[in-house]
């Protein structure tokens, strides 16, 4: 239709009477109307097929077709069922306005005629019909697109219960648009699937209530019985007084996106189920290379231990066997780490762990392996990276020592340094980035980014010269990932790299009270050992009575539940139960379940020893209400470090000891120092003092300086004065700072020989002593160990190991053994050694009359160890040697070796008895 804001809507006037279409013309072009005339209704039609007009002038009275048959047939066709008609009738004719308007007329004129009047209502009529048109083309636009879409609309009523709905709601669900609204309304609820129905009025009923729109995907019903999965969303409208008045929502077809989703998810079950047989694969796999490696692994070292001195041709061969052996064992381990990190099949763990500590345990072994090629080995720890995190212990070890073992097997000269620091602190994280930097043989900058893909290597050349299965850094990618963090690199070809991580804790406090072997002596308590291996439960039994305890032991678990609740009856309660993980009727965890659920064993402490440690367990254990949990075989002191943690009046019964948390106890023994230094001065100075003992933390501006000694207590200060630093400044704003009471933290300048001359402007400053550059061993050790009977707690034996140097001299044994397992712990190992070793002797000399080999070999590697625990070195070559005789008529000279080991004994015997006061 013609927008007559654009051009004259042309008007078509259809009477048999010629004067009045005549006036109808002059009086509509004066108007700007544009005109056609035809004399009776066949005529229009003939026009109207010709040229359609904007709008008809139709008079009703006509011959040969009246204006009423024109007007009807002028309705059911599709070009004229639109056009707006106005008919012209007699004003008292009111039949023919009622006929006009059944016979589909728009509006009507009575004559005779106000052509004034009449324009006006013309231009009105067409901008009505123009409007209307839009809509009705708006109206076709969206039920297309509904219909594209799959999207149709409703309204519902809530205060009749009544349906209104669009053409593609109808089509969606399968109803006819035909009916009352509320017969729609029960038509609805007939085709909604049943199991979803209730679903459906619960979440409608639910928004109503919270005054907020929904959406739901539910199922219908549809009439030739298949089904259709649909989106339904909505809101409701309120009235004036918040009554809820209607519901206006939408309903999509999505059964496609089900079926794809339900597809993508058999697909995704399929990959799980593929890895996960895959992974199963080289479990199995795995262990059937493991086992026989591990046999072969374990008897090259009992050959090894066994081999007389002087074969040094058969230990060179020994030894090369076990480099070789161990090679495929790594190969093995790889592959199973890196199936687990592909299936995700293992949990991160979550505990509370002190970074240091991790940091040295997985170090160590590493440190040795750097010394061994010649490499210089540093670990600087930032003084800002906290003590105490919460995350995952064992995989930050798993992660570091991948990547650390990776710097220094590509490094053939130079050092590898490992950087830490706090990259990141809130009061609930910290991310902290770890940097490995190598002066190795660096990586082309073209092949850096597949790195980190499973079984890459830099060229064949280098997997020839440097082997590996290509897994380690694909291992640590997927690890550190999974703990939150980002893993990369940057390196120079022939110069080295530097692979870094970020891995984000969660920040947690440290134990009010460190957990020492000294906060606690466990005599006189009762235990209970549920073990069903008579020799594993016996040795046990052994053990704890030997430190003091009243012990009984049981084989199964319901004798174990048993005795606990008699204990209870009796008024005698066990104080402590040591659980493993293979009783028959019910396990470690299953029996210690159902003791927490007695709340009447509830003071009973429960600490499981598994004979083989998995990922969880220790979530686990923590859950089910354990008091410790350690992975067998586990050491003696271990064990009574752990038991004195658990039984200590301070213990924390929401914190798992775990061997993590045992060594942690202990390296609170160590004394911390605060280097502030840098460059190669500060790796030299870390390097030293962490040789002998010392835990070092760095810091390389007096800002850092300040705030750190804020936070943290440190036994010793360094300070470097060929750093950026200003030594006596820095020193004088320390003692500035320091609290009024306490002990002043001793501190140590490295200064050249002018700073020298200068001492006593220095000790003006604060500096307690100062010591040369370049720094010496000798000169830093001689300065610490003066200021060390300072420190409370401490003498001069600290980080000090027994070794057969100090087990001569008067007091020095006590001291060492002191300070490496404490007082209490000390005397007791004392007592248990003294008390042991007659018996071991005596089960000796046994063997020896009655040739039996392995008897001997065993008690001998018995005495070795304890002796090797106590320090007693003289003692422990003697057993040694001893091991050596591995054929009956070896055991000729086993008299005289045995009168060795009993003078010997006898000797430490009463030197152990002196020192400790033992009767």
């Amino acid at each position: 239709m013609t927008d007559p804001h654009q051009t004259s809507a042309l008007v078509l006037v259809v009477d048999d009477d010629i004067m009045l279409r005549y006036l109808a013309r002059e009086a509509l072009e004066l108007e700007g109307f544009r005109v056609q005339e035809a004399a009776n209704g066949a005529a229009a039609l003939e026009h109207i097929a010709h040229d359609r007009p904007d709008i008809i002038l139709l008079d009703v009275h006509m011959p040969v077709m009246d204006g009423f048959t024109l007007c009807t047939q002028l309705r059911q066709t599709p070009t004229g069922a639109l056009i707006p008609v106005m008919m012209m009738t007699a004003s008292s004719d009111m039949a023919a306005i009622q006929q006009a308007y059944e016979a589909g007329a728009t509006d009507f004129v009575t004559k005779p005629v106000n052509w004034m009047i009449l324009t006006q209502r013309l231009h009105y009529t067409l901008r009505a019909s123009q409007t209307l048109e839009r809509a009705r083309l708006s109206e076709a636009k969206l039920a297309s697109a509904q219909r594209v879409a799959g999207l149709g609309h409703w309204e519902l009523d809530l205060q009749t219960d009544t349906a209104a709905l669009s053409q593609e709601a109808y089509r969606l669900l399968g109803l006819c648009d035909h009916g009352s609204e509320t017969e729609m309304m029960e038509a609805f609820w007939t085709v909604v699937h049943p199991d979803d129905r209730d679903g459906v009025k619960q979440r409608r009923q639910d928004a109503i209530h919270s005054h907020r729109p929904y959406r739901l995907d539910y199922r219908l019903i549809l009439p030739d019985g298949g089904e259709r999965a649909v989106h339904e969303q909505a809101d409701i409208l309120y009235d004036a007084s918040g009554q809820p008045e209607r519901i206006l929502g939408t309903i999509h077809d999505i059964t496609e996106r089900k079926r794809a989703e339900a597809a993508l998810q058999a697909g995704k079950e399929a990959a799980e189920q593929a890895i996960q047989v895959k992974s199963t694969f080289i479990a199995n796999i795995s262990h059937e290379i493991r086992t026989p490696i591990n046999g072969v692994l374990g008897y090259l070292q009992l050959l090894e231990e066994i081999t007389l001195a002087e074969s040094e041709e058969v230990r060179e061969y020994i030894d090369k066997a076990l480099g070789c052996a161990e090679h495929p064992l790594t190969i093995v381990e790889h592959l199973l780490d890196f199936s687990n990190i592909e299936n995700a099949g293992t949990p991160l763990a979550s505990l509370d762990f002190e970074l240091r500590t991790a940091l040295d345990d997985t170090l160590a072994p590493l440190k040795d392996m750097a010394q061994h090629k010649g490499l210089e080995f540093t670990c600087l720890v930032q003084a800002g990276v906290p003590t105490w995190v919460a995350g995952d212990p064992g995989r930050l070890r798993q992660v570091l020592t991948h990547m650390v073992d990776n710097a220094i097997k590509f490094t053939d000269a130079g050092e590898v340094e490992l950087r830490v620091r706090l990259l990141k602190g809130t009061a609930h994280e910290a991310i902290i980035r770890f940097e490995i930097q190598d002066t190795g043989i660096g990586i082309p900058l073209e092949i850096q980014e597949g790195l980190f893909q499973p079984f890459f290597q830099v060229d064949g050349s280098a997997t020839r010269k440097y082997g590996g299965t290509g897994l380690g850094l694909t291992i640590a990618h997927g690890l550190v990932e999974r703990m939150g963090g980002e893993i990369g690199l940057e390196s120079e070809l022939g110069v080295g790299s530097t692979f870094w991580f970020t891995v984000c804790f969660s920040t947690c406090l440290a134990p009010s009270q460190p957990f020492t072997e000294n906060a606690l002596a466990i005599k006189g308590k009762k235990g209970l050992c549920v073990d069903p291996h008579v020799t594993s439960r016996s040795n046990l039994k052994a053990q704890l009575e030997a430190w003091g305890m009243s012990v009984r032991e049981t084989s199964d678990s319901l004798q174990a539940l048993s005795a606990l609740q008699t204990a209870v009856n009796e008024a005698h309660p066990y104080d402590l139960a040591l659980l493993t993980h293979r009783p028959p009727e019910l396990d470690g965890m299953a029996l210690a379940r159902r003791i927490r659920h007695d709340p009447t064993l509830s003071s009973t402490r429960l600490v499981l020893l598994s004979s083989v440690g998995q990922r969880g367990h220790g979530e686990a254990a923590q859950r089910v209400g354990l008091s410790a949990y350690l992975v067998q075989p586990v050491q003696p002191s271990q064990l009574y470090s752990c038991l004195g943690m658990v039984m200590s009046p301070f213990a924390d019964p929401n914190t798992l000891v775990t061997r993590h948390r045992v060594t942690e106890a202990r390296a609170h023994l160590v004394t911390r120092v605060l280097v502030a230094s840098e460059g190669e001065q500060q790796k030299a100075a870390v390097r030293i003092l962490q040789t002998f003992g010392y835990r070092v933390d760095v810091v390389s501006d007096q800002t850092a300086l300040l705030e750190t000694l804020t936070h943290r207590l440190y036994a010793y200060l360094i300070l470097d004065d060929a750093s950026e630093i200003d030594v006596r400044t820095a020193a004088a704003c320390v003692r500035t700072s320091e609290p009024e009471t306490g002990q002043p933290i001793p501190i140590i300048a490295i200064g050249t020989g002018q700073a020298l001359e200068d001492a006593e402007q220095w000790r003006e400053a604060g500096i307690n002593a100062v010591v040369q550059h370049p720094l010496q061993v000798e000169a830093i050790l001689s300065v610490l160990k003066r200021f060390q009977s300072a420190l409370p707690g401490s003498s001069e034996s600290d980080h000090v190991k027994p070794t057969e140097s100090n087990v001569t001299g008067a007091g020095s044994m006590r001291e060492a053994l002191q300070a490496e397992y404490g007082p209490e712990l000390a005397i007791e190992l004392c007592q248990l050694f003294l008390a042991e070793t007659p018996d071991v002797l005596s089960t000796l000399r046994q063997a020896w009359a009655q040739s039996d080999v392995l008897a001997w070999q065993q008690a001998l590697l018995r005495l070795q160890s304890s002796c090797h625990s106590l320090g007693a070195k003289s003692l422990e070559r003697l057993c040694l040697g001893g091991a050596q005789m591995t054929e009956p008529q070896g055991l000729s000279s086993g008299e005289t070796l045995i009168e060795q080991l009993e003078v010997a004994f006898r000797k430490l015997q009463r030197q152990l008895e002196e020192e400790f006061s033992l009767s």
